[in-house]
């Protein structure tokens, strides 16, 4: 008996991310699956109501509608296609949906497999602050190893790619 509660309170323990978010942390299975990468630039994000798998707009009345980020966006860099197919990138707000902050004004690696546009904790990484000027870009030194790696898988398919980066924004 005492066995038991000490399980249930072990798996109630566990976070909300950790029961909802399981995917692969290697880059190397986010290239494989992935038909776009890019590198991108967050330039304004909102909130809407959606449909949660959809992503199309919704009413209050819908049982599945959920509140996401939405964000337009300019890509900087392709490492992998020529475009992203989505218009705009949605996410949660983290925790059990496994979404990743939004902020304007930062950078974001994305691993797209699908075009519509959903992204999380396990096809993209960010949010990266940028170092110099906008005429002068300077990648995040946290970042550029893995940028490096992407630059050249593109052209060498046999390049290892290093691990993703934590965001290099203090939380």
């Amino acid at each position: 008996m005492n066995r038991s509660i000490a399980l249930l309170f072990a798996l109630l323990s566990v976070s909300p991310a950790a029961w909802a978010c399981s995917c692969p942390a290697e880059t190397e299975s986010l290239w494989n699956g992935a038909h776009q990468v890019a590198l991108v630039r967050i330039d304004a994000v909102h909130v809407e109501r959606e449909l949660a798998m959809s992503r199309k707009r919704c009413t209050a009345s819908e049982a599945t509608c959920t509140m996401r980020q939405v964000a337009s966006y300019t890509p900087v860099e392709f490492f992998k296609g020529n475009r992203l197919s989505a218009p705009t990138l949605a996410t949660g707000y983290g925790g059990g949906d496994c979404g990743l902050p939004m902020i304007a004004g930062t950078y974001y690696l994305i691993f797209a497999s699908d075009t519509s546009g959903q992204i999380g904790i396990c096809n993209a990484a960010g949010p990266y602050r940028w170092v110099g000027s906008r005429n002068s870009l300077e990648q995040p030194k946290v970042l550029k190893p893995l940028l490096e790696a992407l630059r050249k898988r593109s052209k060498e398919p046999a390049t290892k790619l290093p691990p993703r980066p934590p965001s290099s924004l203090p939380w």
